[in-house]
């Protein structure tokens, strides 16, 4: 299914209707050359391991690239409460280290942080960046407290020993 040139990443999925009534509704938005500028859906895997997350595939990589070139993909329909901003990226091998969230204390870069957002945002289409209160001045990503975890988990085993049990 996930031929590179043909799938795109969807992240922002939200979280609003039964899985398979959400898959429905991003075939139909994805196959909407008017709401997604894509095309004919050979696959849509919905809901993945990642949170939000779906993994779309066209029938031609052409509508994959015009998806990709589109500036803003807004989920719309009559159920939902209210739209909602999908990013929308190239699939990639590396699609595992996504990072579902991270705070970062904006307030360190200066005043204009409504221009470093949108910056961000350019550079970083996976990026759902959005301002937060301040003060929080560290950021972790989820796979950073795992590894963390499980280094702390392997250095007390160490400690306690194979017969402390």
């Amino acid at each position: 299914m996930c031929d590179g040139r043909r799938t795109v990443v969807v992240s922002g999925v939200p979280d609003v209707l039964p899985a398979d009534r959400m898959a429905d509704k991003l075939t139909v938005h994805f196959q909407s050359r008017r709401r997604s500028d894509g095309g004919d859906v050979e696959a849509l895997a919905y809901p993945t391991h990642l949170t939000g997350v779906a993994f779309v595939t066209f029938d031609h990589a052409a509508d994959a690239e015009r998806v990709l070139r589109k500036e803003r993909q807004i989920l719309t329909d009559s159920t939902f409460p209210e739209e909602y901003l999908l990013t929308v990226f190239p699939f990639t091998r590396d699609v595992y280290l996504y990072v579902s969230s991270a705070t970062v204390d904006l307030s360190v870069f200066g005043s204009d942080q409504a221009s470093l957002i949108q910056s961000l945002r350019s550079a970083h289409r996976s990026l759902p960046a959005s301002p937060k209160p301040s003060g929080d001045r560290r950021a972790q990503t989820a796979y950073q407290r795992r590894c963390r975890a499980q280094s702390k988990m392997k250095s007390k085993s160490w400690e306690q020993g194979p017969d402390s049990e």
